[in-house]
């Protein structure tokens, strides 16, 4: 019962989670009985969950000491504890989110006929709402309800002109032209990466209403439009539109992970131009990272990605920032996954190294040193067999470039890595034999490898070696 749902869901509880639920399966609400608590207080002992102590005969021992097994009885009390545990963290939600809990007590009291009651909580409601920092889709959509349900209770029943029918319309509009234009900007980013076309309705109908005199003080429609004119037009002007309203525009608005995916909007189009050659926008790649982590916005669950951290010192390395980059690589490993941060910062720290001329350190650092991630993994060793290249540890180089053929063997790798670390190993074995037997054709015959080959990320740097050799 490893991969049960019970065994699942409790290896995502928190501390304080876990203490909760102790206290609510003793509570009238959960009915737990003593085989659901005797299986609760075992599961909080666990250390290490493994298919052998959490099978489903070690848990009915737990639940059922003195009885046989079986199997039904098991899995019924299994489903009791998870249904009980479901059921705090529903309760612990609502607490946790004041606008949920007020607005099923609006609905309760309109349906029990207290009008007056429910008009009170309304107002309550509006001002928990303006209170709340973020105007993005939720928000938009929560106070269109409360509008809808305060025409539903004050003007409904009135037999005169005036009622709230324009704000309600003005507000569904609001929420529903900031909605779509959020999942049309979600939808144009997926059909660029997975080459699918869409079939998405009202797309012009909506990008025009968003320009709108009702909505230009709206900065949730205006930055989610340019993002979208972004994905559309894929122009440099358009762009910079869209950069300057992203670097400038309020923490406070949107939540940050979802000002961080329109960060990543902005970034994969940078990425798409200097793959064309405009290599002036690795600055703004850089910028766009050092802001998106300053402010947190590029952070997941209050943590950094090992790919976000890798990715914000190759960029600032590849424009010069190197003091940056000392500062970033020792500030930011705390913000990292318990899990990686250590062999991502010797990573990273290496890279420092190598960028700076400090081979012997690069190599102090990575020799003999294999991480867990594969493709890190890989570009380590790359890494490496480049600074034994630039002191002349020619015979070393020779075994890292065996072990690291011995690697690629044992992985499977496909497309684009494949291709890459194979063309790496290939030219940077070529390199070795001309060193030893250098001419003048063999050296034509690099030149025309290097530069021709399709999927090779370390061309500029072949280029100079072959070029030192000369």
């Amino acid at each position: 019962m490893y991969h049960s749902k019970l065994i699942q869901l409790y290896q995502t509880l928190t501390t304080e989670e876990k203490k909760g639920i102790g206290k609510w399966i003793k509570t009238p609400f959960c009915k737990a009985n003593t085989e659901i608590t005797l299986l609760w207080n075992y599961l909080n002992k666990i250390t290490s969950f493994s298919p052998q102590n959490t099978n489903k005969e070690v848990l009915f021992k737990i639940a059922f000491p003195k009885k046989e097994y079986k199997d039904a009885a098991i899995r019924l009390i299994m489903t009791h504890l998870t249904n009980g545990i479901m059921d705090y963290l529903s309760w612990n939600y609502l607490n946790k989110n004041p606008l949920q809990k007020q607005w099923i007590c609006i609905k309760e009291q309109q349906q029990r006929g207290m009008k007056k009651f429910a008009i009170q909580l309304i107002q309550e409601y509006k001002e928990t709402l303006l209170e709340k920092a973020y105007l993005n889709q939720d928000w938009l959509y929560n106070d269109y309800q409360r509008e809808l349900t305060l025409q539903e209770l004050v003007y409904a029943d009135k037999r005169d002109k005036n009622s709230n029918l324009q704000i309600t319309s003005d507000k569904l509009d609001t929420f529903y032209i900031a909605a779509k234009l959020q999942l049309l900007n979600t939808t144009l980013c997926h059909s660029q990466i997975y080459n699918i076309n869409y079939d998405i309705h009202l797309q012009e109908e909506i990008l025009a209403a968003a320009l709108l005199p009702m909505y230009a003080s709206n900065r949730t429609i205006e930055v989610y439009y340019w993002a979208c004119q972004v994905l559309l037009n894929n122009t440099d002007d358009v762009y910079t539109k869209f950069r300057d309203k992203l670097l400038h525009f309020p923490k406070s608005i949107l939540p940050d992970q979802e000002i961080g995916g329109l960060y990543i909007t902005a970034i994969n189009y940078c990425i798409k131009r200097i793959n064309t050659g405009n290599e002036q926008y690795r600055v703004d790649v850089f910028e766009l990272y050092k802001n998106g982590i300053e402010k947190r916005f590029l952070y997941e669950n209050n943590l950094l990605s090992r790919f976000t951290y890798n990715n914000a010192v190759t960029i600032a390395l590849r424009i010069g920032k190197y003091d940056w980059v000392k500062e970033f690589i020792e500030k930011y490993k705390p913000d990292l996954e318990e899990d990686n941060a250590e062999f991502t910062y010797q990573y990273n720290l290496s890279k420092y190294h190598f960028s700076i001329g400090n081979y012997k350190e690069v190599i102090k650092q990575l020799y003999g040193t294999d991480f867990e991630d594969k493709l890190l993994n890989l570009d380590a060793k790359v890494v490496l067999m480049k600074s034994l290249f630039q002191v002349k540890e020619y015979d070393l180089l020779e075994n890292v470039i065996d072990s690291f053929r011995v690697y690629m063997s044992r992985q499977e790798l496909v497309g684009y890595h494949k291709n890459n670390y194979s063309n790496i190993l290939s030219i940077i074995r070529k390199l070795l034999a001309y060193y030893t037997r250098p001419s003048t054709s063999e050296y034509n015959k690099l030149i025309k490898l290097i530069t021709e080959s399709y999927k090779l990320t370390e061309r500029s740097w072949f280029l100079e070696a072959l070029q030192s050799l000369k």
